[in-house]
Parts: C-alpha cells; structure tokens; sequence
C-alpha cells in the first residue's frame, strides 16, 4: 500500500506535465491558442500549424526567450515564407535577409535577438511544411568586444 501511495503523486505529476505539452500544441484548423501566444508573444504561428514539442527546446520566457521551435503546417513553404515575410514585422521583428527556393530562410533582428527561420516541404505521404524556428542573442548589437577562437 506504501509503494501505491509513492506512486500516486508522481504519476499525477506526470500527467499534469503532458497536459501542459497538450495545451501548447495548436490543434489543426484552429488558429493560435491563448498558451502559444503567451508562450511566444512575438513570435507569431500561422493557424492550421503545431508546435513539435519533441523537436523544440525553448529557454528563457516572454520576449527573452531563446531556442528552438519546430512547426508542421498544412501551408506550402511558400504560403509560411510569406507569412513569416508579412507577419514577423507586426511583431517588431526586421527583415535581415531571405532566401526562397526548396528550403525557404528568413533572418530576422529585434532589440537584442535574431531569429533565422528555416522552412522545407515536409518528406512523405503527408502535405505541407516545416519549419524551423532559431531565436538567439544577437552579439553584433551588443556593443561589447567579441572574442575570437583564432589567433
């Protein structure tokens, strides 16, 4: 009866752990859910789009947040690249450069960060695309020294 009750918490502690996943992955057809947009206020995620939780590694919170996002969209890698293009400015992001062919990339600066997304057709049976979402610091706007690997 004593190993039950052991287990009993860890396993509602579990539990509670994959509803937050659950919640932070929009559901296809639905636009942005309230958790995506507080997880990412400026980061904006096209509707019929999820996050892949098992492919995203996120650190920090809020707009200091830096990582890894991973989509899959019902869009083409054309409909996503234009409305990264469109969107990303609306949410104080500006448009460092882009490349558009089969693989789609997108650089983006804001205050103290850059964002490079990178978007691909998805490989299979199923439509749409990928995308790759990169947030980092962005060193050049530091106005620090740098330091180099090589002498």
């Amino acid at each position: 009866m004593k190993k039950y009750l052991t287990i009993l918490p860890m396993m509602a502690l579990l539990l509670t752990a994959c509803d937050t996943l659950t919640n932070v992955t929009a559901d296809a057809g639905k636009s942005q859910t309230y958790e995506q947009q507080a997880a990412f206020p400026d980061l904006p995620i096209p509707q019929k789009t999820k996050i892949i939780p098992n492919e995203s590694l996120i650190l920090g919170r809020d707009k200091s947040m830096t990582g890894r996002i991973t989509l899959e969209s019902e869009f083409s890698v054309e409909k996503v690249f234009l409305y990264y293009q469109q969107q990303m400015p609306s949410a104080g992001w500006r448009e460092l450069t882009s490349l558009q062919g089969e693989v789609a990339t997108i650089i983006f600066t804001k205050a103290e960060r850059v964002a490079n997304i990178t978007i691909r057709a998805k490989t299979g049976i199923s439509s749409g695309s990928r995308a790759e979402i990169f947030v980092s610091p962005n060193r050049g706007n530091t106005g620090g020294a740098t330091t180099s690997l090589i002498n």
